[in-house]
């Protein structure tokens, strides 16, 4: 008498989790390449971590397992804190306490100890990253904009970048310091005691290599 056995198809796990990749709160909106490059690195993250995937943020309840979080820029402490997120087990991405920290304006010195800055400002990051960065200022105020100006047109010209800008956005070329003051006229005073405003050397005939 032949023993019969019966075979039953393997029933896939359920996930573990759901990686969840999203737009950072107050950030620019990614253009379709950009959105789709942060999706596939969340997908190979799901992959790897045998979690679910998904796209935006929506309820972050999930399928009921641990969330992962892949954002497109820095997280603010109080948005991450607001997710859940408590540590590297649950993001893909930075935290910082401050907007000004996820901009360019970091990269650069202030004009000298007496400018204007956010109290949280930390000076040593700028000089210790100087070398690795175009000759350029970091400002907070109107009078040292132009100050900072000054200086940096001494030695040919200058470009005025908003640091929540990105992909060369809003940035201009100028000449002159009366350049720089007309071209603050479009930056309202909270924004630029807040986030500041970048002056770097201007390049000319750029060649990338990569």
């Amino acid at each position: 008498m032949s023993e019969m056995t019966e075979h039953r198809g393997t029933q896939p796990s359920q996930p573990k989790g759901t990686v969840i990749a999203f737009s950072a709160p107050g950030c620019e909106p990614l253009y379709a390449h950009e959105r789709e490059a942060i999706a596939a690195v969340a997908r190979t993250i799901a992959t790897l971590k045998g979690f679910a995937f998904r796209q935006g943020l929506g309820h972050s309840s999930g399928n009921g397992g641990r969330l992962y979080f892949v954002p497109d820029d820095s997280l603010l402490a109080s948005d991450a804190a607001r997710l859940g997120i408590n540590g590297p087990q649950d993001l893909f991405g930075g935290v910082v306490p401050w907007r000004f920290a996820t901009t360019k304006a970091i990269t650069h010195e202030l004009v000298d100890d007496l400018a204007e800055r956010p109290k949280e400002w930390s000076t040593g990051f700028g000089r210790t990253v100087a070398a690795g960065v175009l000759p350029g200022y970091t400002v907070f105020s109107r009078h040292d904009a132009l100050r900072a100006a000054q200086r940096l047109l001494r030695h040919g010209l200058a470009r005025l970048k908003p640091p929540l800008a990105s992909r060369g956005q809003d940035q201009h070329i100028v000449r002159t310091v009366a350049d720089v003051e007309r071209l603050l006229e479009r930056y309202r005073s909270p924004d630029l005691d807040e986030y500041g405003l970048v002056l770097e050397a201007d390049l000319r005939d750029v060649v990338t290599l990569s």
